[in-house]
């Protein structure tokens, strides 16, 4: 007779701490090659306390007593529930894994989901999950991320010939400086109340919401912001448009927010503060003051005119990935 297998989910304790480092430095593994990560995750003694001060939770789910995946999430970054990673040590049978694992995520954050999203970006291999979590009532979005490789020829004679872009008279583009704060996030906050990216940030619906995004941007809750990157439009001294830039590990430079004001729309803009910016980065790069390999932006794949904008200035779709989010 076939042994029955016995699945539970519980919270990672202390008591497990041991026997889950195996489980965890495998998925820590792949997790660039397999699940799109920027950068390799926390190491398992950093994991584990990051576990103990609460500022991650994780599901652990076990075949038989055996560890053999795990749910990663946190509560304490945005005004959502981001779901991290859901990780498989083997595929046989994962549909009744993951749904195990979130069967009991949704259990133990019910009260939250009341005001709460959960968000989950389906990054690698966790697209094969996008069926089982509309199941839950998740909805579903593409997401593009391009990239500016600076190896690529084609991208560099893009961003050269941006220079003749006409800045509009009366525009001028400054660095990001604090006094922008209020104004960039009016700004923000009008651009995307309505955009999709408000769907699994919530933040984004209200100007509070939108400034405490945009505070974890300039204070690198994200990554390293880069103010001498971050551009600002004015006219007549008053923002109307920024783009901002970070760099979050091994010359990973990232453009997390472009908005110009509605005002002000298909003038230019926006493609003239994405290629300056890049411009300075590439060229700084090329004359070793910095040292970064590309820039890379994430977008709405229904979002055309974003998509252009970058392609002008010669990014290049790396991939596509399922962004998915439960109200």
């Amino acid at each position: 007779m076939a042994n029955l297998t016995v699945y539970s989910v519980k919270k990672l304790s202390m008591d497990d701490f041991k026997i889950f480092t195996g489980l965890y430095n495998d998925f820590r593994s792949r997790a660039v090659s397999d699940f799109k990560f920027d950068l390799e995750p926390l190491e398992y003694e950093d994991f584990i306390m990051a576990i103990n001060n609460g500022l991650l939770q994780c599901l652990v789910l076990f075949e038989n007593s055996i560890p053999t995946g795990f749910l990663i999430y946190t509560t304490l970054i945005s005004y959502a529930i981001e779901l991290n990673i859901i990780y498989l040590i083997s595929q046989d049978n994962y549909e009744t894994k993951v749904k195990n694992l979130v069967e009991e995520l949704l259990n133990i954050e019910k009260d939250r989901l009341n005001n709460k999203v959960i968000t989950y970006p389906l990054l690698g291999e966790q697209v094969q999950y996008k069926d089982i979590l509309e199941a839950y009532n998740f909805n579903i979005i593409t997401q593009s991320v391009l990239k500016f490789d600076f190896l690529n020829p084609s991208s560099v004679s893009k961003i050269s010939h941006t220079r003749d872009l006409d800045v509009p008279l009366d525009f001028y583009i400054d660095n990001w400086n604090d006094e922008y704060f209020e104004s960039a996030c009016k700004i923000i906050y009008n651009n995307f109340k309505t955009a999709s990216d408000a769907l699994f940030d919530t933040r984004f619906k209200s100007l509070e919401g939108t400034k405490d995004v945009v505070a974890k941007v300039v204070n690198s809750t994200y990554g390293q912001f880069l103010p001498k990157y971050s551009k600002v439009v004015l006219k007549n001294d008053k923002p109307i448009a920024v783009c901002f830039v970070n760099v979050t590990g091994n010359g990973l430079v990232n453009i997390p927010l472009v908005a110009v004001d509605k005002l002000f729309r298909n003038q230019k803009l926006g493609k003239n503060m994405v290629s300056k910016a890049v411009r300075e980065i590439l060229e700084d790069t090329l004359n070793g003051v910095v040292n970064y390999s590309e820039v890379n932006v994430t977008t709405d794949f229904a979002n055309t005119a974003a998509l252009r904008m970058y392609e002008f200035c010669g990014f290049v779709e790396d991939y596509k990935y399922l962004q998915s989010f439960k109200e």
